[in-house]
């Protein structure tokens, strides 16, 4: 019987130890997870405050560039905290593209409605908010885009890059050389890229591209030039650069001198394109 007594209260005092111990490694538990969830509310906050922070200064700074105030601000602020929550990109990229905006000369009201195709640009192109900003403000004065037209700049460029072998960049950056002259002859953005796709295909992109257009199309707007010249000498007057092409191509080996008067830089992207079919730069 006194054997019996001792197993039991042995059975019990292990019991009550391992109780013991249980509880308390349960309390130890609860406490870490109370650390850890201490931790993280802290480090989220302060990451709050810091972004919060980091955005009032990017707005200060558009603030600063496009000299708005009042319901104006209001409007530049909601646009960047709108962008941030329906982009991949934050609110303070966004308000730093519209500070690059109207930097660029546009004002407050058109620095919103370019956003949208500074946003859909750089995604589109894989390049930072900056650069897209500066290519979209240089497409606008270049060849007369309306700023509330910025969406067409992205899309004409993307689907450029993806036809062609280049990439938004090397047309962004060759469309940058000639668009004044493309504009000054009538041509219209989609047209001007798909001729500056063209001659990447030719194996002549980006600055080699912009610099060869603009040629060709500096001697066909002026008529005293020797382009005209031997265009006319083909029968050619037609001020319709796209219509002059096809005309030029149609006249075969003919058209070598004309095509020899542009010069050594711009005759062989000029020849590319007609050996390339001008079918294809229509589609």
């Amino acid at each position: 019987m006194a054997n019996k007594n001792l197993v039991l209260r042995l059975l019990i005092s292990a019991k009550d130890e391992a109780s013991g111990v249980l509880g308390s490694m349960q309390a130890k538990a609860a406490a870490v997870a109370a650390a850890i969830a201490s931790y993280f509310t802290i480090d989220f906050l302060s990451g709050s405050v810091k972004s919060a922070a980091a955005f009032e200064q990017a707005m200060s700074r558009v603030q600063a560039a496009t000299g708005s105030a009042g319901e104006e601000l209001a409007l530049l602020k909601k646009t960047a905290e709108d962008a941030g929550s329906s982009t991949s990109y934050t609110s303070v990229q966004a308000a730093g593209a519209l500070e690059n905006l109207a930097k660029a000369g546009l004002n407050a009201n058109q620095a919103v409605a370019a956003l949208p195709g500074v946003l859909a640009l750089a995604a589109a192109g894989d390049i930072d908010l900056a650069h897209s900003a500066e290519i979209v403000t240089r497409t606008i004065a270049g060849m007369g885009v309306a700023v509330e037209d910025t969406g067409r700049i992205a899309d004409v460029l993307a689907k450029g890059a993806n036809a062609s072998n280049t990439s938004v960049k090397g047309l962004a950056e060759a469309l940058s050389y000639t668009a004044p002259t493309a504009r000054s002859a009538k041509l219209s953005l989609e047209q001007t890229v798909a001729i500056l796709g063209k001659f990447a295909d030719g194996g002549i992109d980006a600055s080699r591209a912009g610099t060869a257009l603009n040629a060709i199309l500096s001697q066909f707007i002026d008529p005293a030039s020797k382009f005209r010249s031997e265009l006319v000498s083909l029968g050619i007057t037609t001020t319709d650069f796209d219509k002059a092409l096809h005309q030029l191509a149609a006249s075969g080996d003919k058209g070598s001198k004309a095509i020899l008067a542009v010069g050594t830089e711009a005759g062989p992207a000029l020849r590319s394109l007609i050996n390339q079919g001008l079918p294809a730069l229509d589609g």
